[in-house]
């Protein structure tokens, strides 16, 4: 199982890593053009299901958002978890991966409210 946390995250434009104070994860995720990524090595080619751990304010759902690993794509839609902090894990999908070292990118295609979505982390599990 391989653990990309949000404090190990790479990112690009105004989303930047919160600690402190019951956050950590990924923030100010206010303009969809911004993203992050991960570099990480798969010892164990194979199906990986992608999960995430996500959250976001009331009214703000609905943003589109893409995982993009290994020439592979999943799209994602935030859910409305009533609050930024409150987060909920979410299986989005799987992808096939080769052993080596990978890229994941989480990047935004839409944002619906004042925020796309806070991010603690994304699991990469060995499908059963």
């Amino acid at each position: 199982v391989l653990h990309l946390t949000a404090a190990d995250a790479v990112t690009h434009g105004a989303v930047s890593y919160e600690s402190g104070n019951g956050h950590d994860n990924l923030g100010f995720w206010t303009n969809p053009a911004d993203w992050a990524d991960w570099e990480f090595e798969v010892a164990t080619a194979g199906t990986y299901e992608v999960e995430i751990q996500q959250g976001c304010g009331e009214g703000s759902g609905g943003a589109e958002v893409n995982v993009e690993i290994g020439g592979q794509t999943l799209t994602f839609t935030v859910q409305d978890t009533g609050h930024f902090q409150q987060m909920i894990q979410r299986t989005i999908g799987q992808v096939e991966l080769t052993t080596g070292k990978h890229t994941l990118a989480i990047k935004p295609q839409t944002k619906s409210g004042v925020a796309v979505m806070d991010l603690r982390r994304v699991v990469l599990r060995p499908s059963p």
